[in-house]
């Protein structure tokens, strides 16, 4: 009878820590979204300045909503395969620098086949998956990460209107009416914003400075 009224009590307290983790998480999905778009907001402002021209406003169209699903799945996905599994499986069994190293290769060569990919797009990916999974490492939120990996892609995309590593689905009615005139190692050409050198540099100096910060907290 015991063992019963247990079992019954234990399952609302499972059922409760699970729905405040689920709210914990949601919320760090949000605040990675925010900067997510405020990140990508402010390299292309630095970098597209000059290299972007501007044709108008297009309004909210229904595909720009349809992308937030899809691009949020994609991205929800990409973080549970190679920082939730992959970065956490090599990090148990090799230590974090093999683990950093590790997953990002594994994930700049997922994206290789991607439209327009190039060698500045195979070191933009490498650099981007090192910064996920060193941003996992210091936080340990699967949350966070695919916020700010949406909102870097869903402002790419269905903002700006440039091309997500390479894809173009998103990119058909973006908010703005943009055209790239620019050099492709400054813009990134076809592939979009991750094979940009300032993206580059920019996403690097994260990455050191999240691992530094590993480093001097252990």
């Amino acid at each position: 009878m015991r063992q019963i009224q247990h079992k019954s009590t234990a399952a609302p307290l499972v059922l409760s820590s699970f729905l405040s983790k689920l709210k914990a998480e949601l919320q760090k999905a949000g605040v990675g979204a925010g900067l997510g778009l405020l990140l990508f907001s402010g390299i292309a402002l630095v970098v597209l300045t000059g290299n972007l021209a501007v044709h108008g406003v297009q309004g909210i169209h229904p595909s720009m909503l349809a992308g937030m699903g899809s691009l949020f799945f994609a991205a929800l996905m990409e973080e549970i395969l190679f920082r939730g599994l992959v970065f956490s499986w090599l990090q148990r069994r090799w230590g974090l620098n093999v683990a950093l190293v590790g997953s990002g290769v594994l994930f700049s060569l997922v994206h290789l086949l991607n439209p327009g990919s190039s060698l500045a797009s195979l070191l933009g990916v490498l650099i981007a998956g090192a910064f996920f999974a060193v941003l996992f490492a210091r936080y340990r939120s699967l949350g966070l990460n695919t916020g700010l990996h949406w909102g870097w892609n869903y402002t790419q995309g269905a903002i700006w209107g440039l091309p997500v590593s390479g894809w173009t689905e998103f990119t058909r009615n973006p908010l703005l009416d943009t055209s790239l005139q620019g050099h492709p190692w400054l813009t990134g050409g076809s592939f979009g914003m991750e094979a940009s050198w300032v993206t580059l540099l920019t996403i690097g100096l994260l990455t050191i400075g999240l691992y530094r910060n590993i480093q001097t907290s252990r």
